[in-house]
């Protein structure tokens, strides 16, 4: 039996998702990752971890 059915719109998809009462979804990903900040610099120290 179906209680309760929202439309869901994945982001960056062409299709729809039914999520079903408390149905959780995984968080996605962001638009850059995390590693297009880290670098060297001219000492040799790594920079742009935390």
């Amino acid at each position: 039996m179906l209680l309760e059915t929202r439309p869901f719109a994945v982001r960056f998809t062409r299709f729809v998702t039914p999520l079903c009462g408390d149905m959780r979804t995984m968080p996605g990903l962001p638009e850059h990752p995390a590693a297009e900040g880290v670098d060297v610099d001219s000492e040799g120290r790594i920079v742009g971890l935390f």
